[in-house]
């Protein structure tokens, strides 16, 4: 279960911008019923020697958020919890964490069109 938690307007702009489909399913999903997944699993944050090791697998910067838009995906609830705290192999973390990274510009826009 997650333990980070999500305004209304997040929950909002990461479903539009993700044009609310599941990433991993492709499956069109409710904006009532749907997980917002971490790609690199926020129990990590417990672990630091863990989350380093995977940062490090990944190549990723050290300025890596674990909580940010970058490692946020939408998800059906099944999909979210067959994955649970799993990380992917690298070739396939790469592959979502891009996907974020790509949508990271639109779920901002979305929040500033939500917000005013």
């Amino acid at each position: 279960m997650s333990s980070q938690k999500f305004s209304a307007a997040q929950r909002e702009a990461i479903y539009k911008a993700h044009n609310g489909k599941c990433v991993y399913t492709r499956q069109l999903l409710d904006l009532a019923s749907f997980h917002i997944d971490h790609v690199v699993p926020e129990e990590l944050a417990d672990d630091q020697t863990a989350l380093e090791e995977v940062k490090r697998k990944l190549n990723l910067d050290e300025k890596f958020d674990l909580f940010g838009y970058a490692n946020l995906l939408l998800a059906t609830p099944g999909a979210n919890m067959q994955k649970g705290s799993r990380v992917f192999n690298p070739d396939d973390c790469r592959f979502y964490l891009g996907i974020a990274e790509a949508k990271k510009p639109d779920v901002l826009g979305h929040l500033r069109v939500i917000a005013s």
